[in-house]
């Protein structure tokens, strides 16, 4: 099932859902039971959505922008509440959270908000295989930025500084099942596709090395196979971890298929669902 809501988020984001009626939550049929690690510190909450008019961002005083989408559902998991965030309340959390990040000069055909990171998101630096800060597939939405920045705290928490992602924004991504496509996922700049994991002594989790799973399997709850090493252990945790908090829509392993052997497709969906799926 879905942790707890961070009290200081939870609270930041009230707003939102005060008036909204509470829907069934349709969580995953296993409860999380997140392999145990003891050496790893609780993750911390670092997210900041501020509403108010005064953090707005100056950049879209100029024309009126897309519209604000209404509140998330009461109870809906924390990835729907950023998935639903409008760009000003968006890039106002960005700035209160200390992300550094610049706005894209032109429109980005399916990315609502689209930013590039200029530093590191919750003491994490996100950077593509290629190093090109001038490609495309280092272009994100900035409500997937804020989802980040909540991933960053579990990361710290197993001393991971640095993740190594195939592409966040894909222009011609059309999706197929989960991965969904469209204005959505790739397409819309609301997924990462994260292969490696550096930490601050320099050793890395490699998922398509470290993962050793085992495909159609769960990678969280009783049913899930033990994790064989201390990499693999970490690298189900953060699944388990971001399953618990309810970060992300579509979190795909490679116990999923065989196209997801090497990376982790980690989603936030911006259309309102409050189902996880996670495999």
């Amino acid at each position: 099932m879905i942790g707890p809501m961070p009290r200081v988020l939870a609270a930041l984001l009230a707003a939102l859902a005060a008036c909204a009626p509470a829907p069934a939550l349709v969580v995953p049929d296993e409860p999380v039971v997140p392999p145990a690690l003891p050496e790893a510190e609780p993750a911390r909450a670092v997210v900041r959505i501020l509403p108010e008019e005064s953090e707005l961002d100056p950049h879209l005083e100029e024309g009126p922008g897309p519209e604000e989408p209404g509140p998330p559902p009461a109870g809906a998991p924390l990835g729907t509440r950023l998935g639903l965030l409008g760009p000003d309340r968006c890039l106002a959390g960005l700035r209160a959270a200390g992300v550094r990040f610049r706005r894209e000069p032109d429109p980005v055909d399916d990315v609502v908000t689209p930013i590039r990171l200029t530093g590191p998101v919750g003491g994490v630096t996100y950077r593509g295989l290629s190093r090109d800060p001038a490609s495309p597939y280092a272009i994100l939405d900035c409500r997937l930025a804020l989802a980040l920045t909540e991933l960053s705290a579990i990361l710290q928490a197993h001393g991971i500084v640095e993740v190594i992602h195939y592409s966040m924004h894909r222009p011609e991504h059309n999706g197929r099942g989960v991965d969904s496509g469209g204005s959505t996922g790739h397409r819309g700049g609301m997924a990462i596709d994260a292969a490696i994991f550096r930490r601050a002594d320099g050793s890395t989790l490699n998922v398509l090395r470290d993962f050793r799973g085992r495909r159609g399997a769960p990678p969280c709850g009783r049913r899930a196979p033990p994790a064989p090493t201390e990499p693999a252990r970490v690298l189900r945790d953060i699944v388990c971890r971001a399953q618990e908090r309810g970060l992300f829509h579509v979190l795909l392993t490679p116990n999923y298929d065989h196209a997801h052997r090497n990376h982790y497709h980690m989603e936030v969906r911006p259309d309102g669902v409050t189902w996880l799926y996670v495999h």
